[in-house]
Parts: C-alpha cells; sequence; structure tokens
C-alpha cells in the first residue's frame, strides 16, 4: 500500500524554484542593505552550469571558500537601478541557513528614492521556472512584486 501511495505521489510532487530579494534600509546607516535568498543546491547547479566548477557549499567555511564565485553570480545576473541610475552594491557577508543561503550587499542610498528598477534574471537559465519574489521597504512602505519566466525587470515606484 505505501508503494502504491508513493507511486501516486511522485506525480504530484514537483520542485518549486524561488528566490527573495529583498531591499531595506541599513539599521544604523543612510545606506540599503539588499538581501538575498537562494536554495543552496539550486545556486550550486546554476554556478556550475556558467562556470563549469563544480562547488559544494554546505557550512561557513565552504561559503568562504566560493564566496567570491557567488558575488559575481549575483552581479552578472541581478542589476539595480535607483532613479533611473544603475547602482553599484557591495558584498558584506554570505551566511547558511538550513538548505538556503543569504547573501547581503551594501547599497549607497541617494537622498530621496522615487523608484528602484530591479532586473533580475537570477537562476532562469538553469530552472525556467525559477521565480524572484522582490520586497522593497522604504519609509514605511512596503512593495512586493515577482520576476518570472521572460518578466525579468520590475520598476517599483514611491510616491
Amino acid at each position: 500500500m505505501n508503494f502504491i501511495f508513493l507511486f501516486l505521489a511522485s506525480f504530484w510532487w514537483h520542485a518549486v524554484y524561488i528566490g527573495v530579494i529583498e531591499i531595506v534600509p541599513r539599521e544604523h546607516s543612510d545606506n540599503l542593505e539588499m538581501r538575498i535568498k537562494l536554495f543552496t543546491d539550486d545556486l550550486e547547479e546554476a554556478i556550475r552550469d556558467e562556470t563549469g566548477q563544480g562547488i559544494l557549499i554546505r557550512d561557513q567555511e565552504a561559503l568562504n571558500q566560493f564566496k567570491d564565485l557567488i558575488r559575481v553570480y549575483i552581479e552578472n545576473h541581478l542589476s539595480v537601478a535607483i532613479n533611473g541610475e544603475p547602482t553599484d552594491f557591495v558584498l558584506l557577508k554570505i551566511e547558511p541557513e538550513n538548505d538556503t543561503t543569504w547573501s547581503y550587499f551594501l547599497i549607497d542610498k541617494p537622498g530621496s528614492i522615487q523608484s528602484v528598477t530591479i532586473n533580475s534574471d537570477l537562476l532562469l537559465h538553469v530552472f525556467p521556472d525559477q521565480t524572484n519574489v522582490i520586497h522593497l521597504e522604504l519609509q514605511d512602505d512596503v512593495k512586493l512584486t515577482r520576476l518570472f519566466g521572460s518578466k525579468t525587470e520590475a520598476e517599483i515606484v514611491f510616491e
């Protein structure tokens, strides 16, 4: 009976490919912090696909070893513009959390923000069903959107 259940359940089971990109005010600073959360095995596969280099991220020591590969991968697949101007982001740290990897970046914040444009195709070259949820928080205003498939850019406007 268990075999039949497992066999039937396998037809309903499918992988979920989702990532989170948060941009929030950085505590005790005038800058912004961008936090990116991706499933670790998906990130490993995407870097392997792009560079041909196999990596295995299972702990903080491995993350430290591969942080430059992770940083470059993210920089190649994610851009942020504030008020129409491209902005650089600087890696602060990378941390494992269960089966995910968090990457933290610092973004210089201009005086006031009218719009933020995010262009991201993170993991899409490996997982066409990937969805990246965008969470943007500025001045008590929270905006959410998602990027998936051919929709790789979102402009979020603040009034």
